[in-house]
Protein backbone atom coordinates (compact mmCIF):
# COMPACT_ATOMS: atom_id res chain seq x y z
CA UNK A 1 0.00 0.00 0.00
CA UNK A 2 1.32 3.48 -1.33
CA UNK A 3 1.99 6.00 1.87
CA UNK A 4 1.05 9.46 1.02
CA UNK A 5 0.87 12.69 3.18
CA UNK A 6 -2.20 15.30 2.60
CA UNK A 7 -0.74 18.48 1.89
CA UNK A 8 -2.80 21.93 2.82
CA UNK A 9 -3.47 24.15 -0.09
CA UNK A 10 -3.77 27.72 -0.34
CA UNK A 11 -7.94 27.97 -2.02
CA UNK A 12 -6.70 30.21 -5.14
CA UNK A 13 -3.57 28.40 -5.07
CA UNK A 14 -2.94 27.80 -9.11
CA UNK A 15 -5.54 30.61 -10.19
CA UNK A 16 -4.73 33.68 -9.01
CA UNK A 17 -1.74 34.17 -11.03
CA UNK A 18 0.86 37.04 -10.00
CA UNK A 19 0.74 39.17 -12.91
CA UNK A 20 -1.12 41.69 -14.90
CA UNK A 21 -4.07 40.47 -16.69
CA UNK A 22 -6.87 41.56 -19.18
CA UNK A 23 -6.09 45.48 -20.69
CA UNK A 24 -2.30 46.21 -20.80
CA UNK A 25 -2.86 50.14 -19.70
CA UNK A 26 -0.29 51.12 -17.06
CA UNK A 27 -1.22 51.27 -14.66
CA UNK A 28 -3.68 48.99 -13.82
CA UNK A 29 -7.04 49.43 -12.92
CA UNK A 30 -7.79 46.89 -10.46
CA UNK A 31 -5.24 45.67 -8.22
CA UNK A 32 -5.65 42.87 -5.87
CA UNK A 33 -3.22 41.50 -3.09
CA UNK A 34 -3.89 37.70 -2.07
CA UNK A 35 -3.22 37.92 1.89
CA UNK A 36 -2.56 34.55 3.18
CA UNK A 37 -1.24 34.99 6.48
CA UNK A 38 -3.95 36.04 8.50
CA UNK A 39 -5.88 34.73 11.77
CA UNK A 40 -9.96 35.41 11.90
CA UNK A 41 -11.78 34.81 14.91
CA UNK A 42 -15.69 35.50 14.71
CA UNK A 43 -17.21 36.77 18.63
CA UNK A 44 -20.46 36.31 19.39
CA UNK A 45 -21.84 38.06 22.77
CA UNK A 46 -25.67 37.34 23.02
CA UNK A 47 -26.76 37.89 26.25
CA UNK A 48 -23.52 38.73 28.33
CA UNK A 49 -23.37 42.13 25.51
CA UNK A 50 -22.06 43.99 28.44
CA UNK A 51 -19.58 42.08 29.87
CA UNK A 52 -18.04 41.06 26.86
CA UNK A 53 -17.78 44.42 25.23
CA UNK A 54 -16.03 45.18 28.22
CA UNK A 55 -13.54 42.59 28.10
CA UNK A 56 -12.97 42.54 24.55
CA UNK A 57 -12.56 46.23 24.12
CA UNK A 58 -9.98 45.86 26.94
CA UNK A 59 -7.83 43.63 25.25
CA UNK A 60 -8.21 44.74 21.71
CA UNK A 61 -7.87 47.97 23.15
CA UNK A 62 -11.15 49.83 21.70
CA UNK A 63 -14.58 50.47 21.44
CA UNK A 64 -16.53 47.65 19.98
CA UNK A 65 -18.74 48.68 16.46
CA UNK A 66 -22.54 48.39 17.05
CA UNK A 67 -23.27 49.27 13.59
CA UNK A 68 -21.43 48.26 10.60
CA UNK A 69 -18.57 49.87 10.50
CA UNK A 70 -14.57 48.66 10.65
CA UNK A 71 -11.79 49.77 12.97
CA UNK A 72 -8.24 49.32 12.41
CA UNK A 73 -5.18 49.10 14.49
CA UNK A 74 -1.28 47.88 13.56
CA UNK A 75 -2.20 44.91 11.65
CA UNK A 76 -5.57 44.11 13.08
CA UNK A 77 -8.78 45.23 11.64
CA UNK A 78 -12.31 44.73 13.92
CA UNK A 79 -15.50 44.18 11.18
CA UNK A 80 -19.09 44.17 12.93
CA UNK A 81 -20.34 40.96 11.57
CA UNK A 82 -23.99 41.31 13.08
CA UNK A 83 -25.84 42.44 16.41
CA UNK A 84 -23.29 41.81 19.05
CA UNK A 85 -21.34 39.88 16.58
CA UNK A 86 -17.45 40.72 15.46
CA UNK A 87 -14.40 39.84 13.24
CA UNK A 88 -11.26 40.67 14.55
CA UNK A 89 -8.54 39.89 11.65
CA UNK A 90 -4.64 39.54 12.09
CA UNK A 91 -2.27 39.48 9.26
CA UNK A 92 1.01 37.82 9.76
CA UNK A 93 -0.10 35.01 11.38
CA UNK A 94 1.55 32.37 9.27
CA UNK A 95 -1.74 30.88 8.70
CA UNK A 96 -2.36 29.56 12.45
CA UNK A 97 -5.39 31.35 14.26
CA UNK A 98 -4.48 29.59 17.62
CA UNK A 99 -2.99 32.21 19.21
CA UNK A 100 -5.83 34.77 18.61
CA UNK A 101 -8.27 32.20 19.33
CA UNK A 102 -6.68 31.66 22.60
CA UNK A 103 -5.93 35.22 23.67
CA UNK A 104 -9.69 36.40 23.02
CA UNK A 105 -11.11 33.04 24.96
CA UNK A 106 -9.06 33.47 28.08
CA UNK A 107 -9.97 37.12 27.65
CA UNK A 108 -13.80 36.55 27.41
CA UNK A 109 -14.22 33.33 29.86
CA UNK A 110 -18.08 32.54 29.48
CA UNK A 111 -19.25 36.03 28.52
CA UNK A 112 -18.94 35.23 24.25
CA UNK A 113 -18.53 32.44 22.37
CA UNK A 114 -15.17 32.73 19.91
CA UNK A 115 -15.05 30.69 16.68
CA UNK A 116 -11.79 30.12 14.66
CA UNK A 117 -12.06 31.07 10.98
CA UNK A 118 -9.20 31.19 9.67
CA UNK A 119 -9.48 28.64 7.56
CA UNK A 120 -12.75 29.36 5.90
CA UNK A 121 -12.18 32.68 4.65
CA UNK A 122 -10.37 34.29 2.11
CA UNK A 123 -8.89 37.72 2.62
CA UNK A 124 -7.84 39.66 -0.66
CA UNK A 125 -7.42 43.35 -0.54
CA UNK A 126 -8.79 45.61 -3.38
CA UNK A 127 -7.13 49.02 -4.59
CA UNK A 128 -7.08 51.03 -7.87
CA UNK A 129 -8.61 53.64 -9.74
CA UNK A 130 -11.37 51.29 -11.35
CA UNK A 131 -12.05 49.42 -7.89
CA UNK A 132 -15.52 51.15 -7.38
CA UNK A 133 -16.99 50.07 -11.11
CA UNK A 134 -15.28 46.72 -11.03
CA UNK A 135 -17.19 46.08 -7.64
CA UNK A 136 -20.20 47.50 -8.65
CA UNK A 137 -20.50 45.18 -11.45
CA UNK A 138 -21.53 42.40 -8.78
CA UNK A 139 -22.01 43.96 -5.03
CA UNK A 140 -25.70 44.47 -4.54
CA UNK A 141 -24.65 48.06 -2.15
CA UNK A 142 -23.83 51.79 -3.34
CA UNK A 143 -19.86 52.08 -2.96
CA UNK A 144 -20.96 55.99 -4.26
CA UNK A 145 -18.45 58.24 -1.60
CA UNK A 146 -21.42 59.86 -0.39
CA UNK A 147 -22.95 56.65 0.84
CA UNK A 148 -20.11 54.82 1.27
CA UNK A 149 -16.82 55.47 3.05
CA UNK A 150 -13.53 54.23 5.12
CA UNK A 151 -14.64 52.29 7.99
CA UNK A 152 -18.02 51.56 6.48
CA UNK A 153 -18.36 47.62 5.89
CA UNK A 154 -21.06 45.73 4.47
CA UNK A 155 -22.31 41.70 4.23
CA UNK A 156 -23.57 41.37 0.98
CA UNK A 157 -23.95 39.23 -2.44
CA UNK A 158 -21.13 39.61 -4.81
CA UNK A 159 -22.68 37.96 -7.74
CA UNK A 160 -24.45 34.73 -6.42
CA UNK A 161 -21.28 35.05 -3.72
CA UNK A 162 -21.52 35.31 -0.23
CA UNK A 163 -19.33 38.20 0.60
CA UNK A 164 -18.04 41.13 3.53
CA UNK A 165 -16.10 44.13 2.52
CA UNK A 166 -14.87 47.29 3.80
CA UNK A 167 -13.66 50.15 2.64
CA UNK A 168 -9.78 50.94 4.15
CA UNK A 169 -9.24 54.32 2.72
CA UNK A 170 -10.02 57.10 -0.06
CA UNK A 171 -8.11 55.64 -2.71
CA UNK A 172 -10.10 53.82 -2.57
CA UNK A 173 -8.24 50.28 -0.93
CA UNK A 174 -11.30 48.03 0.38
CA UNK A 175 -10.63 45.08 2.58
CA UNK A 176 -12.44 41.88 1.21
CA UNK A 177 -13.59 38.18 2.37
CA UNK A 178 -15.08 35.20 0.90
CA UNK A 179 -15.62 32.18 1.90
CA UNK A 180 -13.01 29.22 1.05
CA UNK A 181 -15.50 27.44 -0.34
CA UNK A 182 -16.48 30.08 -2.89
CA UNK A 183 -13.11 31.34 -3.71
CA UNK A 184 -12.36 30.21 -6.59
CA UNK A 185 -15.65 31.01 -8.36
CA UNK A 186 -14.93 34.53 -7.15
CA UNK A 187 -11.72 34.86 -9.07
CA UNK A 188 -12.84 33.77 -12.17
CA UNK A 189 -15.49 36.49 -11.48
CA UNK A 190 -12.95 38.80 -10.60
CA UNK A 191 -10.92 38.14 -13.54
CA UNK A 192 -13.81 38.38 -16.38
CA UNK A 193 -14.92 41.66 -14.70
CA UNK A 194 -11.72 43.66 -14.42
CA UNK A 195 -10.35 42.50 -17.64
CA UNK A 196 -11.02 46.30 -19.46
CA UNK A 197 -9.68 48.33 -16.70
CA UNK A 198 -6.19 45.80 -16.30
CA UNK A 199 -6.27 43.38 -13.14
CA UNK A 200 -2.40 43.35 -11.61
CA UNK A 201 -2.26 40.31 -8.91
CA UNK A 202 -0.40 40.46 -6.35
CA UNK A 203 0.95 37.32 -4.22
CA UNK A 204 -1.23 34.28 -5.37
CA UNK A 205 -0.27 31.01 -6.61
CA UNK A 206 2.94 30.85 -4.67
CA UNK A 207 0.93 30.56 -1.90
CA UNK A 208 0.46 26.88 -0.67
CA UNK A 209 -1.34 27.34 3.00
Amino acid sequence: MSNFQLQPSYPLAGVARPGCHGSTVSPAGVTIRVVPDIAIALLTAGRSTVDARKKLGKILKVDLPETPRALFGKGQTILWAGPDSWLVLRENQHGSGDALFDQLSDAVGQSAAVVDLTDSRVFLKVAGLQTRAFFEKGVAVDLHPRTFGPGDTAITLLSHLSVQLWQVDNSPTYGFLVPRATAQHFWHWAEASSAEYGLEVLGGSSQTN
